[in-house]
């Protein structure tokens, strides 16, 4: 099979980008006879910082072309910070899940290998599974919202590849 690769769709971001740098534009417009609260610059900061990086990471992807998401026949490949590697060995399925609004693929790993991630992970890091697994459904999800491709065409392919895997 081949490879597939994955970016982040630049038209469902920008809309998000441009509402970002609005908020930040109108907070600094509309208050600054009075002086901006800290609250104001807490929520300039926060959405002028996550406006730029939105922006940043599309251009970063259209220069490098580096893809978001690689899926190759043994392996599905998140390329976001350091980078996440989902073996289809170490996988049961993949599924549909949501955190608010916000369409995720989440992922079900096999017992044994659940099990050593969570001895593996830190206090932190297994407060965070704990948590993802409350509000997600499982411990690992990969964002789904704002891709080329949608979340339940993803999933359909991950499946297909896990169940040739196991044939395999």
């Amino acid at each position: 099979m081949n490879e597939i690769k994955i970016y982040h769709s630049v038209w469902k971001n920008v809309i998000t980008i441009i509402m970002c740098l609005a908020f930040v534009v109108l907070v600094l417009v509309i208050r600054p006879e009075e002086g901006i609260t800290w609250f104001g610059w807490l929520a300039v900061v926060f959405f002028g910082l996550g406006g730029l990086f939105m922006a940043f990471q599309i251009i970063r992807e259209k220069i490098t072309h580096r893809p978001y998401l690689i899926i190759t026949d043994e392996s599905v490949r998140m390329n976001s910070g350091k980078g996440w590697e989902i073996r289809y060995a170490d996988v049961d399925s993949f599924f549909l899940t949501k955190v608010g609004s916000s369409k995720m693929i989440g992922i079900t790993y096999k017992k044994e290998i659940e099990s050593r991630k969570m001895e593996e992970a830190k206090e932190v890091g297994r407060a965070v599974r704990k948590f993802n697994t409350m509000i997600a459904g499982t411990p690992e999800a990969i964002p789904a919202y704002d891709l080329t491709m949608k979340p339940k065409e993803i999933i359909e392919i991950l499946n297909e590849r896990l169940n040739a895997s196991k044939k395999g």
